[in-house]
Parts: structure tokens; sequence; C-alpha cells
């Protein structure tokens, strides 16, 4: 940390710790308080916190003054932003660990931004607002006949779909990772191969319109 870019927070003897007490000041108790990249409080430039809805990340700017902020949960990212004002790094926490919602936080604190996934994630319907991003969005062009295909089906369409490595991955339930998911990809001789995770059961298809009753097939 360079001190002559936080000498409030050198004066505490690091981020973790003028953090904690900054919230102090407040009458208020964030928590455990770690390091972003080690648990240790030895680590002056990074924090990392604990919400109801997953941790919230702290990074200092190396070269100016300035705070990262990002919150998200093992599934998705809820919401992040950048600010020089400390004061403002430790209302937001304060206010994401109170239950605030994304419109509310970004109202009050601009620079913390989030996107449409994130606010269906709050709504408690994220799938249809996944597969419209998968549907429109030109950086899954490559990957649109696949994904009309699947969408086309609407057993299919109740799954939550995410591209990972160019396969294309469909959630039982996107609220966990354990609950399993059909993974179709395209092979390099041509053709697909479909698999379920939780069966471990594998079929391979020819061409993209045998692809939906093989996935039906799996469920």
């Amino acid at each position: 940390m360079k001190e002559e870019l936080y000498p409030d927070l050198a004066e505490l003897g690091g981020l973790q710790q003028a953090l904690a007490h900054a919230a102090g000041q407040r009458g208020k108790d964030l928590g455990l308080i770690e390091g972003a990249t080690s648990p240790s409080l030895e680590d002056p430039n990074s924090a990392k916190l604990l919400s109801g809805r997953g941790t919230i990340m702290i990074y200092l700017g190396a070269d100016e003054r300035r705070f990262i902020i990002s919150t998200a949960n093992v599934r998705h990212s809820w919401m992040e932003g950048v600010t020089d004002d400390f004061g403002d790094v430790v209302d937001v926490v304060l206010a994401w660990q109170g239950g605030a919602t994304l419109q509310d936080l970004g109202s009050r604190y601009p620079f913390m931004e989030y996107n449409e996934l994130a606010q269906a994630n709050e709504d408690g319907d994220p799938v249809a607002t996944q597969w419209g991003v998968l549907l429109r969005d030109d950086a899954f062009a490559d990957y649109l006949p696949l994904t009309r295909e699947m969408h086309a089906q609407e057993r299919l369409r109740s799954l939550f779909p995410f591209y990972s490595m160019g396969m294309l991955r469909l959630s039982r339930d996107h609220t966990s990772r354990q609950a399993g998911e059909i993974r179709i990809s395209p092979l390099r001789g041509g053709g697909y191969r479909v698999e379920s995770t939780t069966s471990g059961e594998q079929i391979h298809v020819a061409a993209l319109d045998q692809l939906a009753d093989a996935a039906l097939s799996l469920l």
C-alpha cells in the first residue's frame, strides 16, 4: 500500500483495520474481515467481508487512490464499482450487509453498477433473462443456432443456460451447482455430444435438429 495515496488507512494499519474502525464509528460491526487474497491481516491492500448474499471484495488501486468494490456469490456477480471516497466504501458495505436492493444501492451510489441478469437474480427468476442475453448478445452470435434450437423446446427453456469453454450448459437449478446439468458440446469432427452430469450418460448426434430430443431424453 502506498501511504501517500492512503494516509488515512496507513495510520490505522491497512484497509481491513480502517474498515472496522470506520464502521465502529458509525456504531456498526462489519463482522469478520479477511484479506481478499489471503485471510491474513498482514495484507493491507484488500478486504473480504461476508453478507447474506455472498462476499464483498475490496481492493486498493496501486497507482492512484481508488477503491474497487465487487459483490458476488458462488453463482453470479451482483454489482461492482470504483470510488476514491473511503467513506462511500464503508457505507456501501454496510448498506449491502443490511439488505439494500440493487436499485436502492445504485441510486444512492451511482458508481456501483449492475446488469439486468443481476436484477433478475434479485427478483428471483433469472432463467428467462439469461436466455434473452444469449439470444441477442453479439458475444454469443457464433452459438446462436444452438441457442435457438434449445430455446424452442419449452422444457429445455426452463433450464438455466450458460456457455463455458464453447459448451452449452443447461443447469437444472440455477441456485445450486449440485443440481446437475445437461451439457452440449460441438465436436471437431462434426456433430455434438450431449451429456448428463447427473447420470454420466452421453449421447452423440450428427445434426443440430437432433439435439433437443437427445437433451430431453437425459432429463
